[in-house]
């Protein structure tokens, strides 16, 4: 009798268990999705700042070769440790597709239009696909939006725009117009990472690692058949420095990826599109930190509306 009251009623290790499910070192599962966003928008910067420096040197489909590449190979070493089969069930089939098609579209689009238009009107063209992804988690995922999320996404947009500043929008001293293709192939660009965002949502039940590795695959074999195509040939004879720029493109594209893939399969496609807008903020700092550009006031206050959109977006995920 007595060693029967000595038991607890409910057991200690499902008490345990339910804590470890709803938090990650003590970070609330509710914000661990935007967290996670966040930290994949500070690791494509510094992936940003590695492709810069491989441009002087490679093609930009060939600095995409190798990212995807020795990426998918790391990746594979990661469903390994976890124990991952590589098999995909039939229910994922779709939403895996579109995740591979519309990231894919997003780098080659993408590509063109930083190639065809001035760098600044390019990333905020591309940048519209945070926007594109709230509106379509709404749409297609029935996502509620409340005035916050909303306002935040705007607001956020706004930010982005001061600190790129493109001519489209400032003016310059020339009368050039961006070319019409270019400017339709990044909107091309954005709408296909848009659709891959969203289509996550769809993959919350598949291991994060076999969504990247299919991902991965396909744009390996996409940048070597237009590396093909153009008759342009992988360089393997590269200096030490090109070598080591080379693994931090696959080292710092797996974890960009592993990080977004798991943020957006654990939030909102709409709150966790707003948290990427911080990606912008992170190369301003690298450009300025690293190149000692000159601040301008209108990047101080977009970098300041970013940030702030992006505080009061986490502050209301704690609260809801």
């Amino acid at each position: 009798m007595k060693q029967t009251e000595a038991r607890p009623l409910l057991p200690t290790q499902s008490l345990q268990e339910t804590r470890n499910a709803d938090s990650f070192f003590g970070i609330p599962r509710r914000i661990q999705g935007l967290l996670l966003v966040a930290l994949s928008g500070f690791t494509f910067s510094l992936l940003s700042a590695v492709v810069k420096y491989t441009s002087y040197s490679m093609p930009s489909m060939e600095t995409a070769f190798w990212r995807s590449a020795v990426a998918c190979l790391l990746n594979l070493v990661a469903m390994q440790a976890y124990g991952v089969s590589t098999r995909v069930e039939r229910q994922f089939w779709a939403p895996l597709a579109i995740r591979c098609v519309g990231g894919c579209c997003g780098v080659v689009f993408g590509f063109y239009a930083m190639q065809q238009l001035v760098l600044a009107d390019a990333s905020v063209l591309l940048l519209t696909s945070s926007v594109m992804t709230f509106f379509l988690g709404v749409l297609v995922l029935n996502e509620r939006v409340d005035a916050i999320n909303l306002g935040s996404a705007f607001f956020s947009f706004i930010g982005v725009i001061c600190v790129c500043r493109p001519p489209i929008i400032f003016g310059s001293a020339s009368d050039d117009h961006p070319p019409l293709l270019g400017v339709l192939s990044a909107f091309l660009a954005a709408a296909g990472e848009a659709s891959g965002y969203v289509s996550m949502r769809r993959l919350q039940e598949l291991h994060f690692t076999v969504t990247i590795h299919n991902f991965l695959v396909m744009c390996t074999v996409v940048s070597s058949l237009w590396l093909a195509a153009t008759r342009n040939t992988i360089v393997l004879d590269l200096s030490v420095s090109l070598w080591c720029a080379v693994l931090a493109l696959g080292v710092l594209g797996f974890l960009g990826q592993l990080f977004l893939t798991r943020g957006y399969q654990l939030e909102n496609a709409g709150p966790a599109s707003i948290m990427r807008y911080l990606d912008i903020v992170f190369v301003f700092i690298w450009d300025t930190v690293f190149l000692h550009e000159t601040i301008s006031a209108w990047s101080v206050v977009g970098a300041v509306i970013i940030c702030t959109s992006a505080i009061v977006l986490v502050l209301h995920r704690l609260h809801q």
